[in-house]
């Protein structure tokens, strides 16, 4: 469900590729059970044959807008 936030954005910062792997790092803005937010993000994919194999994640902390 995280998907249909109407706040979700992820804003890429920078990329690296390197042969069959691909790292993303990426600002996140979203709705945490908290509050409304944002988190810094590392997306890393192995891409073998043309598709993504597998992918993880390495999640930053979480700051929160003021209210």
């Amino acid at each position: 469900m995280r998907f249909r936030e109407k706040n979700l954005k992820a804003e890429l910062l920078h990329r690296v590729v390197a042969g069959g792997t691909v790292i993303d790092h990426e600002k996140v803005t979203r709705t945490f059970p908290e509050g409304e937010g944002e988190m810094e993000l590392t997306m890393i994919y192995e891409v073998k044959g043309g598709r993504i194999s597998r992918v993880w994640s390495i999640a930053g902390p979480r700051t929160l807008f003021p209210r």
